[in-house]
């Protein structure tokens, strides 16, 4: 346990300096906010099938993502350590959502659930919409029992 607390206390420290921040997955190498993303965002097919049957393409994602008076995308982007992964929803972003994860260049796609590490993958982004008065925000674990945590803030690496 101390070992850990002191990991997440050097993942502030280097939030807050401006460098990556180690996480249990990897870095945090990136945050902005934007205007504009890159969503692929499919229908739910057409043609009905018995619950067993039901694919991933077929599930019904809900309405495309938009954003509200006074809100932002926010992008965390991360490298994953050899051996790791990042799931669309282990993190919430000062408490919304994960709404769809991207590698490297390609768009945001909400049917991404997780991220295993792959040599030929960079970057991977995670999307969240956010009010964009706060300033700073805390992208912290949504798992159980879990205490880890970094702040962000846009330009800070």
């Amino acid at each position: 346990m101390t070992t850990r607390l002191f990991l997440i206390f050097i993942g502030l420290g280097f939030a807050a300096a401006g460098h990556a921040a180690e996480m249990r997955f990897g870095e945090v190498v990136d945050f902005a906010l934007r205007d504009r993303v890159e969503l692929t965002w499919e229908a739910a097919c057409c043609e009905a099938r018995p619950a067993s049957h039901v694919r991933l393409e077929d599930i019904d994602w809900g309405p495309r993502p938009a954003l509200g008076a006074g809100q932002k995308w926010a992008v965390v982007t991360v490298t994953l350590t050899k051996g790791l992964s990042i799931g669309k929803y282990d993190y919430t972003l000062s408490g919304a959502p994960c709404v769809a994860i991207a590698t490297n260049d390609g768009p945001f796609d909400p049917r991404t659930w997780q991220q295993v590490y792959e040599p030929a993958v960079v970057d991977v982004h995670l999307l969240y919409t956010v009010a964009e008065a706060e300033g700073t925000y805390l992208f912290s674990m949504s798992l159980l029992g879990s205490s880890e945590s970094v702040t962000l803030e846009e330009g800070e690496y």
